[in-house]
């Protein structure tokens, strides 16, 4: 869970540094909600294709959690 925690830290900061990821923008909507415990399952499922298969091949499971974070009312701002 630990691991979890320190991806979605590294993807909230990431997103605007230069990583291939999206930068996830907490929204008015998301008052009160904390980024690291959204979407728990979405997460782990994409942290562990991540470590099984790298980044590149993990898209519909990094799509999956983008959209959990959306309907949870986070933006996900592509570059």
């Amino acid at each position: 869970l630990a691991q979890v925690g320190s991806c979605l830290k590294q993807q909230q900061t990431m997103g605007a540094s230069g990583s291939k990821g999206p930068q996830v923008v907490a929204t008015a909507a998301t008052k009160g909600k904390d980024l690291k415990t959204v979407c728990p399952a979405t997460m782990k499922a994409k942290v562990e294709c991540f470590k099984r298969n790298g980044e590149d091949r993990c898209a519909p499971f990094t799509e999956a959690h983008n959209q959990c974070l959306r309907n949870e009312g986070f933006e996900i701002k592509q570059k």
